[in-house]
């Protein structure tokens, strides 16, 4: 099975190890562009055009996306703009969204639980080949 996973960059070293973890049971993985994680201000806003796009086409080409959900800014299992963007994106295609965390409270808590995303408690033996 192919997975696109997503989150935060500030957890690119967790979605790392999450990689090889699904390497290991026999997944093909695709990670966002690395690179990112160290890229702020305008030179951040000058790539994310590409960026986004790249991303768009990895979870087209994949059967599911993972999200990699840890805590960030006081949040357990916090999902940002971005990561919210690239699920909606994965919904529209018509690909399982799994979450590594339960959904967080935030201010679009509902719409997350709108994309029916299934939530793994951490563990990534839920995933279901498709």
């Amino acid at each position: 099975m192919t997975i696109t996973v997503s989150g935060s960059m500030k957890h690119a070293t967790k979605m790392e190890a999450l990689k090889v973890k699904l390497e290991a049971l026999g997944h093909l993985v695709h990670l966002p562009e690395m690179s990112e994680a160290g890229l702020k201000g305008e030179k951040l806003r000058a790539r994310k055009p590409m960026l986004i796009q790249d991303h768009t086409e990895k979870i087209k080409k994949s059967d599911a996306l993972l999200v990699a959900n840890y805590p960030k800014n006081d949040i357990d299992g916090y999902i940002g703009g971005n990561t919210f963007l690239e699920m909606g994106m994965a919904y529209m295609v018509g690909k399982p969204i799994y979450l590594i965390s339960p959904i967080p409270e935030l201010a679009y808590t509902d719409e997350i639980y709108g994309l029916e995303p299934i939530i793994l408690y951490g563990k990534l033996d839920g995933i279901r080949r498709t």
